[in-house]
């Protein structure tokens, strides 16, 4: 079947790059013809520039006392310039080589009308959530008439309580919709209430692939020491307690990758200039991977690392963890760090294997 995918590849994020990545890989393995579209949401689009924009409120402009913070924003963008604008590099290189395969025809929604395809997915990532898109986006809803199949994959949205004023088209899009498949139980069961139907709940598409189908996106530069790598998807004094902890109990070199270069952390063996392909060589190669981020979590796994992620709650990361019986990773405090505790990876890929079969049904289903 030949295959369009319609998700946000153009951000800036190294899971939404590679979940997009991942799908399109899976699907092409299992015999299809698959292919990003290069539809780009005006905000999204907006959101990622190589230039650090220095965000000042009415309020702080206003009052001489917040002045200073604002030189202190200003300072702190200075000294990170250099690597963000490496890093946006990296990006746009990533998504128009490696996800558009060199196209740079950009995509509206008339087009995707006349677009020869057997089957749409919308997905993965937080496609649905409004407040990302500035408003809900009838592209990611398959919303436009078309004789292709119409479907959903590992489809999200923040969480599960839909607005009152978007139940109404929710309930109208889902329901146009062939296959429905969304990321979250939650979510599931929100939709399956305001929708009355089957909704199925599949893994992110990056569960879908072994080490081995990442390959060819590794990056052959990297850290020859042994190192600890620390990925903060968010800033968090936890983690970094607890990666500096592990560090200096290991002997080991701390790397850390952040969204961008703090000036208040100079001094420490700081990382933001990566592209995906680095971000995952980074932790296919380290001795101990820690991470607040999900998608940190699952490469921790599918590289088969050592690795804690900590978090307080979150819904997505307990649900990988527990289906693999990987609760033991899950740390909120330095108090919770054991050394002398393995991972039985035989195991671990095991119940793998179990908890994404169930998704490549879906999609075999789905496209059949």
């Amino acid at each position: 079947m030949k295959v369009g995918i319609l998700t946000f590849h153009n951000a800036h994020n190294y899971g939404a790059v590679l979940q997009a990545y991942a799908l399109r890989t899976k699907l092409r393995k299992m015999g299809h013809d698959a292919h990003i579209i290069n539809y780009c949401n005006k905000k999204i689009q907006n959101r990622y520039s190589d230039k650090l924009k220095l965000e000042v409120s009415k309020r702080d402009i206003v009052f001489p006392t917040h002045w200073i913070k604002i030189i202190g924003k200003k300072l702190q963008n200075d000294y990170a310039q250099d690597t963000w604008k490496k890093q946006c590099n990296s990006f746009n290189k990533f998504i128009s080589g490696v996800l558009l395969e060199n196209s740079t025809t950009k995509v509206t929604i008339d087009d995707l009308n006349k677009m020869k395809v057997d089957a749409f997915i919308c997905g993965s990532d937080q496609v649905w959530a409004s407040w990302i898109t500035d408003g809900l986006d009838p592209v990611y809803f398959l919303d436009f008439q078309t004789s292709a199949k119409k479907i959903s994959y590992a489809a999200s949205m923040p969480s599960n309580k839909i607005p009152t004023n978007e139940q109404s088209y929710f309930k109208k899009c889902i329901n146009l919709l062939d296959f429905v498949s969304v990321r979250e139980e939650q979510v599931s069961i929100a939709l399956n209430n305001l929708c009355d139907r089957s909704i199925k709940t599949v893994v992110d598409p990056t569960v879908l692939l072994n080490a081995d189908d990442y390959s060819e996106l590794s990056s052959a530069s990297y850290e020859k020491e042994d190192y600890v790598f620390v990925y903060f998807i968010h800033e968090d004094n936890v983690l970094m307690k607890c990666a500096q902890k592990i560090a200096l109990q290991l002997g080991k070199k701390l790397i850390e990758l952040h969204y961008y270069l703090r000036k208040d952390l100079k001094g420490h063996d700081q990382r933001a200039d990566f592209g995906p392909s680095q971000f995952l060589t980074y932790i296919e190669n380290a001795d101990f991977v820690l991470t607040n981020s999900f998608h940190g979590t699952v490469f921790s796994i599918i590289y088969g690392k050592k690795f804690y992620s900590v978090y307080n709650k979150d819904d997505r990361k307990d649900n990988l963890l527990n289906n693999l019986k990987l609760q033991s990773r899950h740390i909120y405090s330095i108090n919770n760090i054991n050394l002398n505790q393995d991972i039985d990876y035989q195991s671990v890929y095991e119940l793998l294997y179990l908890y994404r079969q169930s998704s490549i049904d879906f999609l075999s289903k789905a496209l059949s």
